[in-house]
């Protein structure tokens, strides 16, 4: 007896009946996948393209998965802690007006330039916007996020 069907069929199941927040994370994460590539890419146009995919990628999220993306937001692309201990410490060494731009440098948080790549995709500021007010409805259980809505204001203002 072939065995094939069923194990294909339990497959199915399977895959149906994974719990929302495994779903919703495994979105988020290809979504963080993305972004990390945008970070990476140095093309404009390319950048662009990869910055139209993600913000495609963040629409297709459900709350769970936005959850998870915000999250991501805060602990993932944050400024690098010991990059700005290490600016600190040269500034007061030597406090001169390039050590303090390179304090400057290394306190912005890699989400800011996140923002300003994922501006450049068609369309770029409204869904920025529409993930600012998705945003702002969970802060009143993750007050942490606040962190992520400051950037987009900051965005927003330059």
């Amino acid at each position: 007896m072939n065995d094939q069907p069923r194990r294909f069929l339990q497959r199915v199941w399977d895959s149906v009946r994974q719990p929302p927040s495994v779903t919703a994370s495994h979105a988020a994460d290809t979504l963080v996948g993305l972004c990390d590539s945008l970070l990476s890419e140095r093309g404009e146009v390319s950048g662009a393209r990869m910055a139209g995919e993600a913000m495609a990628a963040y629409q297709e999220l459900n709350d769970a998965g936005r959850g998870a993306f915000f999250g991501q937001l805060v602990d993932h692309y944050t400024a690098d802690p010991d990059a700005v201990t290490r600016a600190m410490d040269a500034y007061r060494a030597n406090p001169t007006a390039a050590r303090l731009h390179d304090l400057h440098l290394a306190t912005e948080p890699r989400r800011l330039e996140l923002f300003r790549r994922l501006n450049t995709a068609p369309g770029g500021i409204r869904t920025l916007v529409q993930m600012r007010a998705d945003l702002l409805r969970t802060l009143a259980d993750h007050p942490d996020r606040a962190v992520v809505s400051d950037d987009l204001l900051h965005l927003f203002r330059s």
